[in-house]
């Protein structure tokens, strides 16, 4: 079991709404520590300029939040932020190309994932992958760079749930597989999207009274209400960010088809 967390926003934060961001980060990594304390990482993104940013070490998720490099990472634009905490089962944290994010360093396309890929030494011989380290999750990177995200998410047997920046179509996706839950909130105030592994790591990192504990009541006041949601098996979320105003377009990957999209509006969330 592993923890993966994230912030995607459609312009590049400044001022006090990049250091609310900045702390909503540091809180995903302590809360995201209940899912694996192995190691951890982040990656900023800065999908106009096609820029990508990792930083992952073998530590949990509290220590790397209070490393100098965390705070050089920040001084970096960026508009999307993906984050890992990682309880090791294929691939030892010991070799930090193991540890996520996994980046492809030829696409610079990012992914994280939660779960467990059965089959992923098949799938590595079937589509003759070239593999950076032993990772059962990078296997999901690089057939998804190789046949298309879609068709790779079929091919998988196991448990998943993974978020992917893809750097030439400026795409941000988040997909819930099969056995691995997957949380989405938006908060209007920040004009940012939140995404973790449960509600509760993704309420406990931005609004409510457990954040206080890392000095946050200014946060909470900031944040005001927010919309969310529980993704089920198959949804698929693309934030497309070709567009100064940004699109967020929500689908379902079957196993044999793609439905028909329909955008995330007002009405597709529940309140808080």
């Amino acid at each position: 079991m592993c923890g993966i967390g994230g912030i995607i926003t459609f312009t590049r934060p400044t001022g006090k709404r990049k250091e609310l961001i900045k702390r909503i980060t540091k809180n995903l990594l302590k809360e995201l520590e209940s899912r694996g304390t192995d190691a951890s990482g982040i990656a900023l993104i800065d999908h106009q300029h096609g820029r990508e940013e990792v930083f992952k070490m073998a530590i949990p998720g509290s220590k790397l939040a209070e490393k100098q490099e965390f705070e050089n990472t920040f001084k970096n634009e960026f508009d999307t932020i993906l984050i890992h905490t990682r309880a090791a089962t294929t691939g030892t944290e010991r070799r930090n190309v193991n540890n996520h994010p996994h980046q492809n360093k030829i696409t610079g396309n990012v992914l994280i994932h939660n779960g467990v890929i059965n089959n992923y030494p098949q799938l590595i011989k079937d589509n003759n992958l070239q593999m950076d380290g032993d990772c059962d999750s990078e296997v999901i990177l690089k057939l998804a760079d190789k046949i298309g995200f879609d068709e790779a998410m079929k091919k998988l047997k196991g448990s998943f749930a993974v978020a992917l920046t893809k750097r030439k179509k400026k795409q941000t996706i988040i997909f819930r597989g099969d056995y691995s839950p997957l949380f989405l909130m938006y908060i209007p105030q920040l004009d940012c999207y939140v995404f973790a592994s449960t509600e509760d790591i993704a309420i406990n990192s931005v609004y409510n009274e457990k954040a206080r504990t890392f000095g946050n009541l200014e946060m909470e006041k900031s944040c005001g209400q927010f919309f969310y949601k529980e993704l089920s098996h198959g949804d698929k979320v693309i934030f497309n960010h070709t567009l100064p105003c940004g699109d967020v377009i929500h689908s379902v990957v079957e196993e044999e088809v793609v439905e028909d999209k329909f955008k995330l509006t007002k009405e597709n969330w529940w309140w808080n």
